[in-house]
């Protein structure tokens, strides 16, 4: 599979864009202070704060500056553009709830229906809608999505056209899966090269295995994981490369854990794939425990 040369690999495979976080429940949006507020700090509010608190779920507006990033994609939005929104708990703690935006063509609509945050709206095509359900998604988003009312029709047409495709499905044939896993291999394998200390070259599976940690190494959402395949394919050596990949980024001495019939092949091994003077190694086992 060739691979388009606007490709972003750093959106691609960042975090923000696999891994959205649930909207906040209960939260309900305060005119005074224009926050939005949790359902646990809703009861230590004045009663005339709290009576003013309104029933949003979601926002849309008009990007006041360039600096709000999409948590889907990853990249900026513009000012001025089209943006929409919902409310998380706040991950810094119990600070209440915050924001997160997207460009309106990456509103996730599909994720919000399956955390129950679409409740109430079905569109044309759904099954005959339940009792207090609307079909209409204008009458629904004017409902709930502060902003869209204030919008333009052509903005509001541009909303309501995500949510219809939400549910627009390709035929298998047409989804190249394999080939989509082929270009992300190549594309990791290529950005994260052996070391340069590492005297004995990778297999082509081995480069990929490495390439792989490296950027599970880069994830804060799923940093690590099991580097698991047969005995004699040459799981030390990619080990050992990933901790000389990572070397400059790690602060102070790797730990590796091992049953003690293991001890002196580590040992043997990390210095026989290795430059000389490439990497210390200390034995903590036994007397040497105390040196």
């Amino acid at each position: 599979m060739d691979i388009p040369a606007s490709f972003d690999l750093e959106n691609f495979l960042s975090a923000e864009s696999s891994q959205l976080k649930k909207p906040a429940p209960g939260v309900k949006w305060d005119p005074t202070t224009k926050n939005w507020i949790t359902e646990d700090m809703q009861g230590k509010l004045k009663k005339k704060q709290a009576d003013a608190l309104e029933d949003w779920r979601l926002e849309t507006d008009l990007a006041k500056s360039g600096l709000s990033t999409c948590r889907r994609c990853g990249h900026k939005i513009p000012k001025s553009s089209l943006r929409f929104g919902y409310p998380v708990e706040d991950p810094r703690g119990n600070l209440g709830a915050i924001i997160i935006w997207f460009h309106a063509d990456c509103a996730p609509f599909k994720f919000l229906e399956i955390n129950g945050c679409l409740q109430g709206l079905v569109d044309g095509d759904s099954e005959a809608p339940s009792e207090g359900s609307v079909c209409d998604p204008s009458e629904w988003f004017t409902e709930n999505m502060m902003g869209f009312e204030g919008l333009t029709d052509e903005n509001k047409e541009a909303l309501l056209e995500v949510f219809r495709k939400r549910h627009e499905k390709k035929k298998m044939e047409d989804l190249d899966i394999g080939g989509m896993k082929q270009m992300v291999s190549q594309l990791l394998v290529d950005k994260f090269t052996p070391p340069d200390e590492l005297v004995i070259p990778l297999l082509a599976f081995q480069r990929e295995g490495l390439a792989w940690m490296c950027n599970q190494e880069l994830t804060k959402e799923c940093r690590g994981g099991v580097l698991a395949d047969e005995m004699g394919m040459g799981k030390t050596i990619q080990a050992v490369a990933l901790i000389m990949k990572r070397r400059e980024e790690t602060k102070g001495p790797t730990l590796v854990v091992c049953p003690v019939a293991a001890v002196m092949q580590w040992y043997s091994e990390i210095h026989r794939y290795l430059k000389p003077d490439s990497l210390k190694v200390h034995v903590y086992h036994g007397n040497k425990r105390l040196k």
